[in-house]
């Protein structure tokens, strides 16, 4: 399980797998599914592009709970998670 917040409380629950295929040479596909929560087209898109970083071959849990959801966030947390990699 990951958490990612910004309120020190868990948010939205997303389950997080990855699609058989990969969308290119690039990029792995995944598939997002909102288990307890909001579900905003905004939260898919910050656990799609997290898990591309963190994915090690297992589902992933991830609850996220943001004030700020703009992209600069979301590099952010990218590079910070690459540093702290699971």
């Amino acid at each position: 399980m990951l958490i990612v917040s910004q309120y020190q409380k868990m948010g939205s629950m997303v389950y997080i797998t990855k699609d058989g295929a990969p969308i290119d040479n690039k990029r792995q596909g995944f598939t997002t599914n909102v288990l307890l929560g909001e579900d905003k087209p905004v939260l898919h898109v910050f656990a799609r592009n997290l898990a591309e970083v963190v994915y090690a071959g297992k589902p992933i849990v991830m609850a996220i709970a943001l004030k700020d959801d703009c992209p600069s966030v979301m590099k952010a947390l990218q590079s910070l998670l690459k540093d702290y990699k699971m």
